[in-house]
């Protein structure tokens, strides 16, 4: 009796060991090619069964995107949307016969058979529906909404975390995944309290960036994301349990030197993504006088695969510099923009960056990286050590750097004195002064916004310009300073506004308006590293990095083994 009993107790332990410690199995994943068209065809999403793939578009417009249904193992594509808004970022219901995504004004649905989009949240983009089809969760910039798949009100999911991105469900429905405050945190559909996952601490070991990862799909298999590392993107996996935390090392799945990502994964393991790849030059607006606004379409003006930052252009739009990794390291350019003409305007051992023309002169303010900090230089002259240079006064005998907010570098002595503080924890940027040295311009950002200022260049009240509803960025005066030129992001996208400014009040004398907004997806601000978008503008040109992108489809399976 006592060896049944000790028999039977070894056999429970034998499955409790194997259930609790046997090892997570691994998996390849093989693809092949889907879609063939030249330009932008990406975001694709796949029918819970496998049977189907949605995704987006530019190959009948040429400029915006459109959804496209079509069999996942070969078929001619069905056309699910027509119009001038791009449409993206589809998400299929579970039962395959709707499809959720995201356009102008918010979140639409739309039958796979064809017919009106049905408008379910203004506002808002990266639907996703849970896996019994009741719900769609989104992110709108600020946090994740939860809405019924067919329309209402929206509430809020754990309002107390700001900045929240990457809402993903769990396989059951039970739960949902976010990216908030650096760590991808878990909470209970209803009720409960929001737990780590511990997946940001694995993210070191599989050489990935503490930063936000891009298009997280909580699976049975774990968690599959992309992430960038360099100017690659691949997809990795990272073993879940029921609760969403991570039990297991992060794998990564693909290893291409393209941009892989925007996964979708079936009940089976059948997955597609997106694989292409992007350019980074600098493109040109031309300007009406009059209104300040684009005439036509963006026209390039560097052309190499070196991505490009930071580029400024003088005030008769004559000369441009900006910075470029061509030979391994990034170095300050000058293009003569009459004859064509490049050469490096400013380098080192280490390279250089962040360069600013001088009004006053045909010299170069520009950053020398050592390898433990930064110096800036006006030509061979070091001015300072540790910080980084905005922008130099019409007879560049002052310098505005980075400091605990704004300071002031005298070039003469090199003295610098803090200009303009900053509160507790706001971050000023961007800094440069008006045409007639009266004012200076500049960024203030916090956790939650980034709003723009002017205050009188020997320091005083800020007065902010554009309204703290925008999220507003990279603020530029026109060569005459009555106009204030600036980025806005709205609902996921980002184009070139201007408000009218009064130099003699160093107040906004107008509404903000929209100078440009891109419309074709092949070109897009919102790719571009915010270190290294900048706009300048010339009295007819307005200048700024566009990242030109395609992308294709391509299906395959994870493979055990």
């Amino acid at each position: 009796m006592q060896r049944r009993f000790l028999a039977v107790g070894i056999a429970i332990l034998a499955v409790v060991f194997w259930r609790y410690f046997q090892p997570v199995p691994t998996y390849e994943l093989r693809l092949t090619q889907l879609t063939f068209d030249a330009g932008m065809s990406g975001w694709p999403t796949i029918s819970a069964d496998g049977r189907m793939v949605a995704y987006a578009s530019d190959r009948d417009t040429g400029s915006n995107l459109e959804l496209y249904v079509q069999p996942a193992r070969g078929g001619n594509p069905t056309r699910l949307s027509n119009g001038s808004a791009n449409n993206s970022e589809p998400d299929f219901s579970p039962d395959g016969t709707t499809v959720a995504f995201s356009s102008t004004g918010g979140i639409y649905t739309v039958p796979i058979t064809g017919g009106d989009p049905h408008l379910i949240a203004p506002g808002g983009h990266t639907p996703r529906y849970s896996p019994d089809g009741q719900w769609i969760a989104y992110p709108d910039g600020e946090g994740v909404y939860i809405v019924a798949s067919a329309g209402g009100a929206a509430r809020r999911f754990h309002p107390e975390y700001q900045s929240v991105q990457e809402p993903a469900w769990s396989p059951d429905g039970a739960w949902l995944m976010f990216w908030a405050q650096d760590d991808l945190r878990v909470a209970p559909l209803e009720g409960g309290t929001v737990e780590s996952t511990g997946f940001a601490a694995r993210l070191p070991k599989a050489g990935i960036g503490s930063g936000p990862f891009r298009d997280a799909m909580w699976t049975s298999y774990g968690l599959v994301f992309s992430a960038r590392t360099g100017f690659a993107r691949n997809l990795y996996r990272c073993p879940l349990g029921r609760d969403g935390k991570a039990k297991g090392d992060i794998v990564r799945l693909t290893n291409g030197t393209e941009l892989m990502g925007d996964a979708s994964v079936s009940r089976e393991g059948r997955v597609v993504l997106s694989s292409g790849r992007q350019r980074f030059d600098i493109w040109g607006l031309h300007l009406d006088p009059a209104s300040g606004k684009a005439k036509g379409a963006p026209y390039r003006i560097t052309d190499t695969l070196a991505p490009t930052a930071n580029p400024d252009i003088s005030a008769d739009g004559k000369r441009l510099i900006f910075g470029s990794a061509r030979y391994g390291y990034t170095e300050v350019w000058e293009k003569d923009l009459v004859t064509g003409q490049e050469r490096v305007a400013a380098t080192s051992p280490e390279g250089a960056s962040y360069g600013r023309l001088l009004k006053s002169g045909s010299e170069i303010l520009y950053v020398q990286p050592t390898g433990i900090h930064d110096d800036v230089y006006i030509g061979k002259d070091k001015l300072a050590v540790g910080t980084r240079p905005w922008d130099a006064n019409s007879k560049g005998t002052t310098v505005l750097v980075s400091g605990a907010g704004i300071d002031a570098l005298d070039v003469a002595s090199k003295q610098r004195v803090p200009l303009i503080s900053a509160p507790a924890q706001t971050k000023l940027s961007r800094a440069s002064f008006s045409p007639d040295d009266r004012w200076v311009l500049f960024l203030a950002e916090t956790k939650d916004t980034s709003r723009i200022y002017v205050a009188l260049a020997h320091g005083g009240e800020w007065r902010p310009i554009a309204d703290s509803a925008i999220q507003a960025g990279n603020p530029r005066f026109s060569p005459e300073g009555k106009l204030i030129y600036f980025t806005s992001d709205r609902d996921g996208e980002r184009e070139i506004d201007a408000v009218p400014f009064d130099t003699r009040s160093g107040s906004a004398s107008g509404a903000p308006f929209t100078v440009f907004r891109p419309t074709a997806a092949r070109l897009s601000l919102v790719q571009i590293n915010p270190l290294a978008l900048d706009i300048a503008v010339s009295r007819d040109t307005l200048i700024t990095i566009f990242c030109e992108q395609d992308q294709t489809i391509w299906i395959g399976d994870l493979v055990p083994h």
